[in-house]
């Protein structure tokens, strides 16, 4: 019998014809089309550092996969300006927030507005970032102390203060890091501090 191109159960190289083949998945129309495997729709998202190179880009991503964006920094203003940016270009939910993340009563405050702006919360992105340009000569205690706290408390502030959120949501946390957590920035490659990042980043 010729082979029929169009013929899906023919057995090709001695393997079963799809009728004898458990969950074959021969229908593609069957099986979940891969936007809908990456949708976020009806998700609701915080961003920290939100108006950032790295912040604004991480929130468009959102968006265009469906989740509602809170966008949150020191200053509200760019949060409040990128997140109508953010509305135009999509079809999502999107807010601007003022937030202090070493700040835990600022913190609190955030969680509680996007409760009340969005009803809840399913994913938190800690993105934000803010520390002193210097190298090991120049570093001191402060910088060192503050940095910590920026990077590494102030995650553990964020998710805290999210968790029954999250936990209501069965949401995740995304937290944005460095190839600098495991090697140490080397000095050579940069032209001066302003370019390097520090030894605590």
């Amino acid at each position: 019998m010729a082979h029929n191109p169009t013929d899906t159960t023919t057995p090709v190289n001695g393997a079963s014809s799809a009728d004898d083949t458990p969950n074959a998945g021969t229908n593609p129309q069957a099986n979940p089309h891969v936007l809908d495997l990456f949708s976020l729709e009806g998700k609701r998202a915080l961003v920290t550092g939100g108006a950032g190179y790295l912040g604004t880009a991480l929130c468009y991503a959102l968006a265009e996969l469906g989740a509602d964006v809170a966008l949150a920094s020191r200053d509200a203003s760019a949060c409040e300006a990128r997140s109508r940016e953010i509305a135009e270009a999509t079809s999502v939910r999107s807010v601007g927030l003022e937030l202090d993340i070493r700040d835990a009563d600022s913190v609190a405050a955030c969680i509680e507005e996007v409760r009340a702006r969005f009803g809840g919360l399913d994913i938190l992105v800690n993105n934000a970032w803010s520390g002193n340009k210097n190298s090991w000569e120049t570093i001191d205690l402060d910088d060192w102390t503050y940095d910590i706290d920026v990077s590494l408390t102030a995650t553990f502030r964020m998710v805290k203060a999210a968790f029954e959120e999250l936990k209501a949501s069965q949401g995740v946390v995304l937290n944005v890091a460095s190839m600098y957590g495991h090697v140490a920035p080397d000095y050579r490659l940069y032209d001066s501090e302003q370019f390097a990042n520090p030894p605590s980043y």
